[in-house]
């Protein structure tokens, strides 16, 4: 995969991450808006794919309680984690 073209995607997400949020001041919403940066930062700098997965499994863990705290919607959640599903398969 080619990483100036995922750190588009990233930043795209991270876009999208702030319209999800229905609770921005949340701890939870702060935490995944925080390791979505990290991923940014990590990408940007050409971190290897393992840092990158480590990162991807981060926000994959992250989603459910975010969710569960009301913090965004289900179909955001879904589209969420379907994108970290996709990204963890992509990333080798």
């Amino acid at each position: 995969m080619d990483m100036k073209d995922f750190h588009r995607e990233v930043q795209s997400m991270q876009g999208r991450l702030k319209g999800y949020i229905d609770l921005p001041n949340d701890p939870k919403a702060r935490a995944l808006q925080n390791i979505f940066q990290k991923l940014e930062d990590e990408v940007q700098v050409g971190k290897n794919s393992n840092s990158i997965k480590n990162r991807l499994k981060e926000i994959e863990a992250q989603l459910k309680p975010a969710f569960n705290a009301g913090v965004m919607s289900h179909g955001h959640f879904d589209d969420l984690e379907d994108w970290v599903r996709e990204y963890q398969q992509k990333i080798r």
